[in-house]
């Protein structure tokens, strides 16, 4: 049987691997390729309970993907194999679609992370729930490291024990402090880093922006004039085309789902796409500067703020 497995979630389908006969599992990668995928056919008919997982076959060489699913569909007969894909689709595969909440959708991140506590057989309190991702962001990998190392505490979470033992994960809350900078959120942008109150923070932060303005100019190139009313299709075929993730293009265009309360504005209403270049030579500039000791990273985050303000206001530099 082939599993094809084309949901968002990396973690859930790394449960349901997991937890599906047989035990044993070779697993394949971009850097073994078709050679190591035929390889894996001919030394696993050997042994008969073995199953293979191919885990990035998105990653693969075009012409190389086209192959491995024709050795999938062709050799899969006596044996499971678990496909992560969500280009390529092998006849007669089985769908499992397990899907990783959308970023703005608070509720839908704690049904997530109590999916992933009945995963590891915890229970955990709402508090516990709106505590650890307040903590670690969405980020579903931070959340079950987290989770683990709660589990050799207690298999009963509440907020207490999250405050007690977990780490604040500065790193979800500066992409998020990236995104309000460029969608005219100065305050809470500057609400968010203060928060961290850590020196270090600036250069995590600069990096972090940098990454979403080019991001930013790659999915404005890939728009061809298109801005308004996309449809979630587009944002597919844009994230294919950029290997920029489809939550990350849809949060970059402003991509509404219909069943979110909230109308989401396109980070271009707020920065020109062909200003991007600038803004990231002025940001280096600024790094730079806080890196010679010119300015500290609290007056460097003002700089950058005010030149995005600048920028948005004025629709130049």
């Amino acid at each position: 049987m082939v599993f094809l497995l084309d949901g968002t979630s990396q973690l859930l389908n790394e449960f349901f691997i997991s937890s599906s006969k047989p035990n044993k599992k070779v697993r394949i990668t971009s850097n073994e390729g078709i050679e190591g995928l035929r390889n894996a056919f001919a030394s696993v008919s050997m042994f008969e309970e073995d199953a293979i997982v191919i885990t990035d076959l998105d990653n693969w060489k075009k012409a190389e993907r086209k192959d491995a699913v024709h050795l999938i569909v062709n050799h899969a007969v006596n044996r499971d194999v678990f496909v992560m894909s969500r280009s390529e689709k092998p006849d007669g595969a089985k769908r499992v679609t397990l899907d990783q909440p959308k970023p703005w959708n608070s509720k839908a991140w704690e049904a997530h992370v109590r999916r992933i506590a009945d995963e590891l057989e915890l229970k955990i309190s709402s508090e516990g729930t709106e505590k650890l991702i307040d903590l670690c962001g969405n980020d579903e990998f931070i959340i079950y490291n987290e989770m683990m190392k709660l589990s050799a505490v207690s298999s009963s979470i509440n907020t207490e024990l999250v405050s007690k033992y977990c780490a604040y994960h500065q790193t979800a809350r500066l992409d998020d402090a990236a995104y309000l900078a460029i969608g005219g959120k100065s305050n809470a942008a500057l609400k968010e880093v203060a928060s961290l109150s850590s020196e270090e923070s600036f250069p995590i932060f600069c990096s972090i922006l940098g990454g979403l303005l080019i991001d930013m100019r790659v999915v404005h190139e890939h728009l061809d004039g298109r801005n308004k009313n996309l449809a979630w299709s587009t944002i597919q075929e844009i994230s294919r085309s950029t290997g920029i993730g489809s939550a990350r293009v849809a949060r970059i265009t402003g991509y509404s789902f219909s069943s979110s309360r909230e109308t989401n504005r396109s980070l271009f209403d707020e920065i020109r796409g062909d200003l991007i270049p600038l803004l990231i030579d002025n940001l280096q500039q600024i790094d730079e500067d806080y890196k010679l000791g010119r300015n500290n990273g609290f007056v460097a985050f003002i700089r950058v703020l005010r030149m995005l303000e600048n920028t948005g206001q004025s629709g130049r530099l």
